[in-house]
């Protein structure tokens, strides 16, 4: 939001920081320590989101992986004033500073509800670097917030435990390598090292984060084999699991040198930046995010996992911006259509569900909102398609009736029930969708019934909303003439899912029921006009051309699609 001003951003922010207030997702009342704690998993129910631990483990994820969650949150108080989550916030730092070693660390994990234990071992016996490293940072960072000294003086108790002038690990297994620092933790031990020397301006904390730096490179891949291009790639966990890339920590360390590089200004640190930044987004997926992990398959190629992770490509949106900063008024969604001499011919009316739009007294194109349908532009030869949308298929009898069962499944115990649904995957394991050889299956948006329609016109635009049981379709649209040619821009449409569980397997929007001319970037060209817009796979037929966006969100459990859709109709 910082660098673009686009409140989306900002609004996304406050929706996120509502689950944190949600009493439902914290626990209070602990066995052990004061204050709260955060589920790390939550389930879905019928009333709503419900949090637990780990398999019921009754693990409360270790004491690092709640700094993390106190770190983020005040990351956010930076910037928007929150009483509620400044409470939760404040509960969560005496949760870390309560359960903190005499020597300084934080335990791997410690126990507070449940009787079954998913791991036999006690993990509040062991020590994590990591979670040691992390809890520094929440600690530094609440202190810079609320000046409560007791925060810095665990904070600087604890970064006495990380500090080692030669870091070692021969474990391996970052949940294996307790009780000592692989390279997973000492990412975390380098920017908690850099935190302290930010806030105290003592140099052995940045001579102690250059050691963890330099320890960093030997979990590198510094070569190329015959077949497998390694060099550059980040692998943090290690020889047990060997060869591996690992995406989310490369891009991560990728910040964390570049912030030594800004403290130092040793260039070693900028350079090895882009390195490893220009071979992780290699592996970025058509969607935009990274995986989990790269394996080799046999000895000639490399494969992601199938599995993307939200926080990896978290890392990647910091990581680039370490190296390009967003400029205001260059994306499509920026762009506005200002007054020219060729809109004064332009007129927009409504005639019943319908927006019709005139140049010169003559009708280019007309809008049916109900169907969420353009039904006409001049000169085109659209088919019964039109310019539509199609949703494969929630609204089918079958579809809601199983919607139904696993809603009122949905549950304490019932979610291990709607698991056995997944054991195909623990047989088999877990591939990409077969998008290529999916069977094409168009249910049109206007054969749905019972939908509630909005439209207000002022001038050349038109606001237009849409609303089913199970989606809110809405726009604005803006008429104007540009480079000799009239411009329909939907800016932005929107389509929001209002339901879960909904049994929704293909999205195709737009469906142009038209022959392709051709495809220029995001520029889609017919007979007589062309459709502009964030298009990630185009499928092609002689009767139709259609745009598969069902990797676009979460069409089934309640996700947002937003994009701007700029409609250019030539010689009108």
């Amino acid at each position: 939001y910082k660098e673009s001003r686009d409140e989306d951003f900002r609004e996304w922010s406050k929706k996120l920081s509502k689950l944190f207030v949600n009493p439902n997702l914290y626990k209070i009342n602990l066995k052990q320590g004061r204050g709260i704690i955060w589920y790390n998993m939550t389930n879905l129910t019928k009333n709503g989101l419900q949090g637990y631990f780990y398999m019921d483990c009754g693990y409360s994820g270790y004491p690092g992986g709640q700094a993390s969650i106190a770190f983020h949150l005040l990351q956010y108080l930076k910037y928007e004033r929150d009483e509620k989550v400044e409470e939760l916030v404040k509960k969560s730092l005496e949760y870390i500073l309560s359960t903190q070693k005499e020597n300084g660390s934080w335990p791997m994990a410690i126990h507070q509800e449940g009787k079954i234990r998913f791991r036999p071992e006690k993990l509040d016996r062991y020590e994590t670097s990591g979670g040691t490293a992390e809890s520094i940072r929440a600690l530094i960072s609440g202190y810079k917030q609320f000046k409560d000294e007791r925060l810095k003086k665990a904070a600087l108790k604890a970064l006495k435990y990380l500090e080692d002038s030669y870091p070692i690990c021969y474990n391996g297994l970052r949940d294996i390598g307790i009780n000592e620092a692989e390279a997973f933790s000492a990412i975390s031990s380098i920017d908690a090292f850099l935190d302290a020397y930010e806030l105290t301006g003592n140099e052995r904390f940045l001579e102690d984060s250059l050691n963890y730096a330099y320890y960093t490179l030997t979990w590198f891949y510094m070569y190329n084999t015959k077949n497998l291009k390694l060099k550059y790639n980040f692998h943090p966990i290690s020889y047990s699991i060997t060869p591996r890339l690992s995406p989310y920590e490369s891009v991560w360390i990728v910040s964390t040198y570049m912030r030594l590089y800004e403290i130092t200004k040793d260039d070693i640190w900028k350079r090895l930046s882009e390195h490893v930044y220009n071979e992780a987004v290699k592996w970025q997926s058509k969607n935009g995010g990274l995986s989990e992990g790269v394996f080799p398959r046999g000895l000639d190629e490399l494969k992601s996992l199938p599995m993307e992770q939200t926080f990896a490509t978290v890392e990647l949106m910091q990581a680039s911006t370490r190296f390009f900063h967003l400029k205001q008024n260059e994306t499509l969604e920026s762009e506005e259509l200002k007054d020219r001499q060729g809109d004064r011919d332009i007129e927009i009316e409504r005639k019943g569900d319908s927006i019709y739009i005139y140049y010169r007294s003559e009708n280019v194109f007309i809008f049916n909102v109900r169907q969420w349908k353009i039904t006409f532009i001049k000169n085109s030869n659209l088919n019964k398609y039109g310019i539509s949308l199609s949703f494969s298929n929630p609204y089918s009898i079958k579809s809601r009736i199983a919607n139904k069962i696993k809603q009122s499944l949905r549950g304490k115990y019932g979610k291990f029930i709607l698991g056995l649904a997944d054991a195909p995957f623990f047989i088999k394991g877990v591939y990409n969708p077969n998008r290529r050889n999916r069977k094409i299956d168009i249910h049109p948006f206007e054969d749905i019934h019972r939908k509630n329609i909005s439209i207000e016109i002022d001038h050349r635009k038109a606001k237009c909303i849409c609303e089913t049981r199970f989606h809110r379709i809405s726009t604005e649209i803006n008429v104007g003439w540009k480079d000799g040619n009239l411009h329909v821009l939907f800016k932005p449409i929107e389509i929001e899912v209002l339901s879960h569980d909904l049994n929704c397997i293909q999205v195709l929007f737009p469906i142009v029921g038209c022959k392709l001319l051709k495809r220029i970037g995001n520029q889609l060209f017919f007979n007589n006009f062309s459709i502009k817009g964030n298009f990630p796979r185009v499928i092609e037929t002689d009767f139709y051309t259609a745009v598969d966006q069902t990797l676009t969100t979460n069409w089934t459990h309640g996700g947002l699609y937003k994009d701007t859709i700029d409609i250019t109709i030539f010689n009108p």
